[in-house]
């Protein structure tokens, strides 16, 4: 019997040409520099971090359908997120995409779920990995 097929994310999704960065660089800095992105551009506008993200589950089969959440909250230890209804994966790559950040991609393993008043849902967990594709400015 043949073992099974290792799943890979990444290359699924096609994001394995966007890891530039060093092999040397630890995922907790990467990570720093993202979230000092975030602070700086969420700073700029006087907005609390509410960024709209795709989130695509990852099951044993491949990619599920993606769609749209909002990043809640980002730090070392993890993220939050929101959503309007349960997600059946705690395996999901969360993308997002800003002409300030560019194009940031990340594996998440969710550990968490609470349900919020109105319908909506709030999860949470690590990130796995990130990839990150710098903006190019304009012109």
């Amino acid at each position: 019997m043949e073992p099974p097929m290792k799943f890979s994310p990444a290359a699924c999704l096609g994001l394995l040409d966007m890891n530039a960065a060093p092999a040397a660089r630890t995922l907790h800095l990467e990570i720093d520099q993202l979230i000092a992105r975030l602070r700086g551009v969420l700073t700029r506008s006087d907005e609390h971090l509410a960024l709209t993200a795709r989130i695509t589950p990852l099951g044993a089969s491949g990619p599920g359908e993606s769609r749209d959440v909002r990043l809640a909250d980002l730090s070392q230890r993890g993220l939050a997120i929101e959503h309007p209804c349960p997600l059946a994966q705690r395996r999901a790559m969360l993308s997002l995409e800003s002409p300030a950040l560019g194009k940031v991609t990340a594996e998440i393993d969710l550990s968490w779920c609470r349900y919020r008043a109105g319908g909506r849902y709030t999860s949470g967990g690590r990130l796995v990995q990130v990839w990150q594709e710098a903006s190019t400015p304009p012109g």
